[in-house]
């Protein structure tokens, strides 16, 4: 290669796989030498980007084993702020002390945002100490919020394993321990395990001043945020521990139950399923923990109860040994008697005879106009149409529609014109 760009038979800017160039390549193989001769002979852009969006500086910062050739990159005049397909710069990729410290002497942007609202302190704040103190110094704003509402110290307590010297420097600049994401969430209620490191953050944030009453706010309308996704709103530090000491069954782990009963947690808080830690406690001793703990908090009430209750007592005492003295009462003590009415005028009964009227005569009921030889009224068939003084009944059902003289008729009509059930015979019913 060195024989044919002396030639000038070789582009330097040719791109190979996934848009990389050879200077990507030489990068990415570790070529010191390689990467001298295209920056020096060959004239090549160091800040062309593959399909990535990566310039040659975001590799060299990426991994362990080509921090070396970041000077090299800068010196050649690599762009310190250029942003990949994420939007980040290579400070964002940044493994160790000296190459954040060379960057921020080139001019890169500590306070740089990517596309998901996070600054270099959110992802170097999980990695490195000696980079976070080196972004801390240059400036780097240690509450920054990403587009999901966490500051670094959310990052760190949703670690796994937050060691001392993660969180140490944000608590030493001043962090918000009771910053809340977008699901109400604070960095202490990240810690819902009872590991050494998370319990030994968790006293940290609680004298730092972290609200051990906090409580989220998180919906299924939140992104999944691990554990969180199955906890609903309302869940404080406490339940959380309650529940995960009960599914450890109490074995030798650091007891964050008392460390928030300490801190002043309240045992009867309620969740958004109407659970109170209580509610979640199944082993002996963290239900004695939680009753002892309640009654603590229920036992000023109950002394000003006993207090009220003895001053009663005493009251009545004194009463029964030297009883009031009757009242007086005066005239001024009684409301004045309402204004008297008249009487109504009496009038003796008069003694003159009453004149009686005999009662109205009631008249008969009307009968109707044509009877039958027994005085009933006369009926109609419903087979023939004539009026008759007598119809039969038809069986099975009894009604009486037909006369006497039309029972073939019903029959080969084979229904009740009423109710239309089957006609099977006729019956003369007599009274």
């Amino acid at each position: 290669m060195h024989s044919n760009a002396a030639a000038g038979r070789a582009n330097p800017c040719a791109r190979g796989f996934r848009g990389a160039t050879p200077l990507h390549e030489a990068v990415a193989a570790v070529r010191p030498a390689v990467v001298a001769v295209l920056l020096a002979e060959s004239g090549v852009d160091p800040n062309l980007k593959n399909r990535d969006g990566d310039t040659p500086l975001h590799m060299a910062c990426e991994g362990y084993s080509t921090r070396a050739l970041v000077p090299a990159l800068l010196a050649a005049g690599a762009d310190p702020n250029a942003r990949d397909s994420q939007g980040r710069t290579p400070l964002f990729h940044a493994y160790t002390e000296a190459e954040v410290r060379l960057l921020i002497a080139a001019g890169s942007d500590v306070r740089a945002r990517d596309s998901g609202g996070q600054t270099p302190l959110h992802l170097q704040a999980c990695n490195e100490p000696d980079c976070t103190a080196q972004l801390l110094a240059a400036g780097a704003d240690v509450n920054a919020r990403d587009a999901s509402g966490e500051t670094p110290l959310h990052k760190v307590a949703g670690m796994k394993q937050p060691w001392e010297q993660l969180w140490r420097p944000l608590l030493a600049a001043g962090t918000d321990v009771n910053a809340a994401n977008e699901a109400g969430v604070t960095p202490l209620l990240y810690l819902d395990d009872g590991n050494d490191e998370r319990h030994s953050m968790a006293a940290a944030l609680l004298a730092a001043g972290a609200d051990v009453n906090a409580a989220s706010t998180r919906t299924f309308l939140h992104p999944w945020r691990g554990s969180w996704n199955e906890r609903p709103s309302g869940t404080t530090f406490l339940h959380m521990h309650v529940e995960a000491r009960c599914a450890r069954r109490c074995t030798g782990v650091p007891d964050c139950v008392q460390l928030a009963l300490r801190a002043g947690a309240n045992p009867s808080a309620v969740d958004g399923l109407q659970r109170t830690p209580l509610d979640l406690a199944s082993g002996a001793c963290t239900v004695q923990a939680l009753i002892t703990a309640q009654q603590q908090q229920q036992q000023p009430r109950r002394q000003q109860q006993q207090q009220q209750q003895l001053r009663r007592q005493q009251q009545q005492q004194q009463s029964a040994v030297h009883p009031p003295p009757p009242p007086v009462w005066t005239d001024a003590d009684f409301p004045p008697l309402p204004a008297s009415r008249p009487e109504p005028a009496h009038h003796p009964p008069s003694t003159a005879p009453q004149e009686r009227h005999p009662p109205a005569p009631v008249p008969a009921p009307s009968r109707p106009a044509a009877f039958n030889e027994r005085g009933g009224p006369k009926l109609e068939c419903r087979i023939c149409m004539e009026e008759v003084a007598e119809l039969v009944a038809l069986v099975p059902c009894g009604h009486r529609v037909m006369c006497a003289a039309c029972p073939q008729g019903a029959l080969s009509s084979g229904s009740c014109p009423i109710c239309r059930t089957p006609t099977t015979a006729v019956m003369r019913i007599f009274d």
